[in-house]
């Protein structure tokens, strides 16, 4: 470190260690003054004050996207919450499939809405070429996580059939219950409506729902 660097950074040690330097030598204010973007020169109250006014006006804007982003969640729970009375209302599991696909489409934007069960040997069998099977989901099925983003073209026509291309991103939901296999797929038109870097804790509490539902009326 240079001679001029070390004697700066004393000045600044000496500066943080004394916040009420100023306080003391309230000339010095006066007279130091500070390049300003504009080309012209300010004074260091000034600077001050304008640097204060730049960080609220940062975190009112930081402020504004966690309300708004509490009203979300808000709406999306109230939404859930609406779908899941409805969901233990049903009372077979073709009211079950009807449920979810008509919240699914009018409140949560989803363009399709599929649901697959299958038993535990189906999904150990190998897929057949020309017969997509729930084996191309054992890796989703081991993890037990939601998963957003592109899936494969078998695994689209596993899922959507002849209507995959109103699916161009996907969410896929595991439904693993006591005696429930199987998964949930909602699938959105835009390609980059659903992506890898999605919260998936909404999509997990959905599948806790409905794989709950679909136990609910085998038992019954």
């Amino acid at each position: 470190m240079s001679n001029e660097e070390n004697q700066e950074q004393l000045v600044i040690d000496h500066l943080k260690n004394n916040p009420d330097f100023f306080v003391n030598h309230e000339e010095l204010l006066a007279e130091l003054t500070l390049p300003h973007a504009s080309g012209g020169a300010v004074s260091l109250v000034e600077r001050q004050v304008a640097t204060l006014r730049k960080q609220a006006g940062e975190s009112r804007q930081q402020l504004a996207e966690l309300i708004s982003v509490a009203r979300d969640n808000e709406s999306l729970n109230s939404r859930l919450h609406k779908m899941t009375l409805e969901l233990f209302d049903a009372t077979t599991i073709d009211d079950v499939i009807d449920t979810l696909q008509n919240h699914l489409r009018d409140q949560f934007d989803a363009d399709s809405v599929e649901v697959k069960l299958f038993s535990a040997n189906e999904l150990k069998k190998e897929a057949v070429k020309g017969n997509p099977s729930p084996a191309l989901f054992q890796q989703l099925m081991q993890d037990g996580r939601p998963k957003c983003g592109h899936i494969d073209q078998g695994q689209m026509e596993y899922l959507f059939g002849q209507f995959d291309k109103e699916a161009g991103s996907v969410a896929l939901v595991p439904l693993d219950g006591i005696n429930i296999t199987g998964i949930l797929a909602i699938g959105n038109s835009d390609p980059d409506h659903f992506h890898c870097g999605q919260g998936t804790d909404f999509l997990r509490r959905l599948g806790d729902v409905v794989a709950k539902a679909f136990e609910a009326v085998e038992i019954a």
